[in-house]
């Protein structure tokens, strides 16, 4: 499994690749980088949110080990997703294909969820293993949003 930054950076290139075909001919292109700006705002705001959360319980960051975390967060942005950080990565993705204005850039977004799904399942099995029902009560009452 590629790392999920490498899984977005994909997807964006991939993105920026396609021709563009205006879904919206009409539609200034200053409407969409307006429109695009607010899943981009979110996205980034949901990303420092997450980053700063887990730095605040000194655990690891890197989800290719989830294994090695110390501590289940489920303060700050963890109380209302449990996958903020791949959340934000999408939002961005999202933000970029309305930017673009073009229906093949939704492709690479939908390759990305379907992969990023993959990893959160892996993920979660990871943390049910390391922190048992305390997870499981994390589960039951903090949606997933991917």
């Amino acid at each position: 499994m590629l790392p999920p930054p490498l899984l977005f950076v994909a997807a964006a290139a991939t993105m920026l690749a396609l021709p563009g075909v205006p879904l919206w001919p009409l539609w200034p292109p200053s409407a969409s980088q307006l429109l695009a700006a607010v899943p981009a705002g979110l996205g980034l705001l949901l990303a420092v949110s997450a980053v700063l959360a887990l730095r605040q319980a000194q655990t690891q960051i890197d989800p290719r080990h989830p294994e090695r975390s110390r501590v289940l967060v489920t303060h700050g942005i963890y109380r209302l997703s449990r996958n903020p950080m791949y959340l934000s990565l999408l939002l961005t993705l999202l933000a970029l294909s309305i930017w673009r204005q073009s229906p093949s850039t939704l492709l690479p977004l939908l390759a990305f969820v379907l992969a990023i799904r993959v990893q959160i399942r892996r993920e979660e099995q990871a943390l049910a293993r390391l922190f048992g029902i305390h997870f499981t009560r994390y589960c039951q009452r903090t949606r997933r949003w991917i």
